[in-house]
């Protein structure tokens, strides 16, 4: 997996968070935050194809996705 280097301005409260959770599951920091923003991020745009693809074929689509509908300007 590529990674990125950013630099990130975030409140000490949170960093303390994130320092404390790593001190205590004995893990870097890095890691720590890597996880956060993997379980705070929206899914993929793939999962999130898969998923609609899923249930259009088992018909739950219809029951939590907005129809089309056309708009006259």
């Amino acid at each position: 997996m590529a990674t990125e280097t950013i630099t990130l301005q975030i409140p000490e409260i949170i960093y303390q968070r994130l320092v404390n959770t790593a001190r205590a599951q004995r893990r870097p920091i890095e890691e720590i935050i890597v996880h956060a923003l993997q379980v705070g991020s929206p899914p993929e745009w793939d999962a999130a194809l898969y998923l609609v693809t899923a249930m259009s074929k088992t018909g739950c689509a219809n029951a939590i996705l907005p129809t089309a509908r056309s708009v006259s300007l």
